[in-house]
């Protein structure tokens, strides 16, 4: 019975409501940081999007030539020897493009020119349409994949084929 007296004074009002009060701005404060990091996430995201389509873009342009030409693709390894070179895109681990063979013709680390994609990313290569981008690991670290396809419209103007 004197136990219950003495939780009943030492539960009083004050102390409910200062109890009560703490938990709501912990629930509070928890709901609104999970909210905010999804919504930088999202925002760090679509920015990295949109930095990765202009690099995809500034390569594009320099193999496409190259891609129908079938060249020794030098312009492209020099584009991508300069997006690595001025350093300015730090998150950046790789830069390639690959063939309609899924040989690897231009790679930021030169070791890699000639060798051909992985069987299991084949597929996934062919059926590109557009600028894409994939979570995926490499090693025990996850990283975000960004892909663009290089197409080229071939037009043909009349005569006896």
């Amino acid at each position: 019975m004197q136990n219950r007296r003495r939780i009943r004074r030492w539960f009083t009002i004050r102390v409910r409501i200062t109890l009560l009060t703490l938990s709501i701005v912990f629930i509070t404060t928890l709901l609104l940081s999970g909210t905010l990091f999804f919504q930088i996430r999202a925002v760090l995201l679509e920015k990295t999007f949109e930095i990765c389509r202009n690099l995809s873009h500034y390569v594009a342009n320099q193999a496409r030539e190259e891609l129908l030409l079938n060249e020794i693709f030098e312009m492209t390894r020099n584009a991508i020897d300069r997006i690595e070179s001025e350093g300015q895109t730090s998150g950046l681990l790789n830069s390639y493009v690959v063939d309609v063979r899924y040989r690897i013709v231009a790679h930021s680390k030169q070791g890699l020119i000639g060798t051909t994609i992985p069987a299991h990313q084949q597929l996934w290569y062919a059926n590109l349409q557009k600028l894409s981008m994939q979570e995926t690991t490499l090693g025990p670290t996850r990283i975000l994949r960004f892909s663009y396809p290089i197409f080229i419209t071939v037009y043909q103007t009349g005569g006896l084929v």
